[in-house]
């Protein structure tokens, strides 16, 4: 009787086995033939989430910060670790210190997509909180622009001083990149929780050589000025060669000799 039962259950549970619905397979994506039914910013996006699946990050909220949505993340292979800030799919000011972030425009990046999973996983709630402080950042996705965010502190004064200098969509005037020091100082005066971000300071800073470069080029790199460098005569694709090289700072130029 007992091996009549143990045969009813043990069929049973095939039974149960086999209707079970079977978990779909997640198809991999190619990293190098790009999907017919994907446009190529969906594709990137989709690459970076599959290799947050596959990467074995450590990640950690970082609560001792007055920064909302504040994430740390390590990388066990490189030791390497980065910051995240995440509030949100939608949030414009997402951020991550790794320069894919900075270079491909996407918003997103393998470490952003890591932070996403782990909040999910964990049923945590997304910090969409906005800081109380005002701060200048560099926004990425956006192709590269300065823009500020006004916090709660102060947020009158802080607003009064930024039209003066910023759009009423909150990005940096290009009037403005020259007296930029100077919206800084009075900004730092009205409270010190001010802030603006190292990039958003470098890339101001970038700008006003680009300028500077620009300006000399116009004003001094003419024909004859370029003719007193040297003894021998300058084509003119050298000529151009020089003033491009002079305008955008760096560069590699090839001549074929």
């Amino acid at each position: 009787m007992s091996n009549k039962y143990e045969a009813n259950s043990e069929n049973m549970a095939k039974k149960k086995e086999k209707n079970k619905p079977k978990k779909k397979k997640v198809q991999k994506l190619s990293n190098i033939i790009k999907p017919e039914n994907m446009e190529l910013a969906d594709w990137q996006k989709a690459l970076r989430k599959q290799i947050a699946i596959q990467e074995r990050f450590v990640i950690s909220q970082n609560t001792q910060t007055d920064e909302p949505g504040c994430y740390s993340v390590l990388n066990p292979k490189t030791d390497k670790e980065y910051k995240v800030i995440y509030r949100g799919a939608k949030c414009k000011w997402n951020y991550c210190s790794c320069m894919d972030f900075k270079v491909s425009r996407l918003g997103t990046c393998k470490h952003i997509e890591a932070v996403c999973t782990w909040i999910r996983k964990r049923r945590k709630t997304i910090d969409k909180a906005l800081p109380p402080y005002t701060a200048v950042y560099l926004l990425y996705p956006e192709g590269r622009k300065i823009g500020i965010h006004i916090g709660t502190e102060k947020a009158e004064e802080f607003t009064k001083l930024a039209s003066e200098y910023f759009t009423n969509d909150g990005y940096l005037k290009p009037e403005s990149i020259d007296s930029f020091s100077t919206f800084l100082s009075r900004a730092q005066k009205i409270s010190d929780t001010f802030r603006c971000y190292p990039d958003a300071l470098q890339y101001i800073l970038d700008l006003r050589d680009e300028k500077r470069r620009s300006e000399m080029v116009c004003q001094k790199c003419t024909d004859k000025y370029l003719e007193k460098l040297l003894k021998v005569q300058l084509y003119p694709y050298q000529k151009e060669g020089i003033r491009f090289a002079i305008k955008n700072g760096k560069s590699i130029i090839a001549d074929e000799m």
